[in-house]
């Protein structure tokens, strides 16, 4: 389950990243769009089935959590773009909620794969392992939203005059 859960996670990542990097409202954009919406639900529902070292209560942690998390966050940026003409400000939606949905895999990419070492780094350069740990949770957990917040706030008022303007369209 843990290589299965790696290789669909491994897909959200790169169809997330082309998404981010396409034109939007494109043909290409809702079809990539769709992989990684099925993927993060894919990711986060195997997830479940993969115990949790962390546990609040048995077997489900903080990532069971931030999974939980992750389908909000994508439900609520898909839910508004497939339901355009129901939601006000659907695109505003849909941006932001999608773009927070991948700095959230990002975290828990981080998380997987990164935190040993930093914890490694701590304890072989003499912090010891509460340093490792704090250096850690600095930079995988607290750097990409902090990121996040920057590169979003940057690019949303540029995607909405877009999309006023008709630049992006809102597919039929």
């Amino acid at each position: 389950m843990i290589v299965f859960h790696t290789v669909v996670g491994c897909v959200s990542i790169l169809s997330g990243l082309i998404v981010i990097l396409l034109n939007k409202g494109t043909y290409l954009h809702r079809m990539i769009g769709y992989v990684y919406v099925i993927s993060i639900y894919v990711l986060c529902f195997a997830s479940f089935a993969i115990q949790d070292t962390t546990p609040f209560f048995r077997g489900f942690g903080l990532f069971h959590a931030m999974a939980l998390v992750s389908i909000v966050t994508v439900t609520a940026g898909f839910i508004p773009a497939f339901y355009r003409r129901r939601f006000k400000n659907w695109y505003e939606w849909h941006f932001s909620s999608m773009l927070w949905s991948y700095v959230g895999l990002i975290m828990a990419l981080n998380s997987h794969f990164f935190r040993d070492v930093f914890l490694f780094f701590g304890e072989e350069v003499g912090l010891g392992k509460i340093a490792g740990l704090i250096l850690s949770i600095i930079i995988l957990w607290a750097l990409p939203p902090a990121l996040g917040t920057i590169l979003i706030n940057r690019r949303a008022p540029i995607y909405k005059q877009r999309f006023e303007r008709g630049v992006i369209k809102a597919a039929d």
